[in-house]
């Protein structure tokens, strides 16, 4: 996790308005679709070398929720980018603490960017398949109290796979931090 200072967080809001203005002046001209996105994932984590007699098992379910556009480069490639937000279970609280109990996790908010390069092919009338990858960046706007964690920001990749009927799509996205 990087942290970054108060001026570089203004500047990093102007880009971030700067590029989803852009993206709709693209959007104005060329074909694009927008898509509604969310989806739900579980989240365990498992502990028990602490302590011998217990196990310490913190289940949450993370969501995220947000806005997309595809702009298409050709028939087969497309730029997919939005913007999300996502809610997901985090440590609060160091590891090396005697035990691991439910008061040390909590749910973290996020604002999150995407930007990939993805491939259509169609298997049929009604169906496609789409894979894409590309770099994505992740925003700490604080906890479930309102508490501002920081100017906390991940940089990393996400890879993604959808299949597409009609209007629904199924698929997963797996986000992998770098720094």
């Amino acid at each position: 996790i990087i942290q970054i200072p108060t001026k570089s967080k203004q500047t990093m809001k102007k880009l971030i308005i700067l590029c989803m203005l852009i993206a709709c002046q693209v959007a104005i001209k060329a074909q694009v679709m927008w898509n509604l996105k969310g989806g739900i994932m579980q989240n365990s984590i498992y502990e028990s070398e602490y302590d011998y007699y217990h196990d310490y098992t913190i289940k949450a379910i993370d969501w995220a929720a947000g806005l997309e556009i595809e702009i298409p480069l050709s028939q087969k490639l497309n730029i997919e980018t939005g913007l999300r937000y996502k809610n997901h279970l985090a440590m609060n609280g160091d590891e090396s603490e005697e035990h691991w109990a439910d008061e040390f996790w909590e749910g973290k908010h996020h604002l999150e960017m995407p930007l990939r390069l993805a491939y259509k092919q169609q298997l049929g009338k009604h169906f496609s398949l789409h894979a894409g990858v590309g770099p994505y960046a992740s925003w700490s706007i604080g906890n479930k109290n309102g508490y501002d964690f920081g100017d906390n920001i991940v940089v990393g990749l996400e890879p993604s796979v959808a299949i597409n009927w009609n209007c629904l799509s199924l698929g997963a996205t797996y986000n992998l931090p770098c720094f």
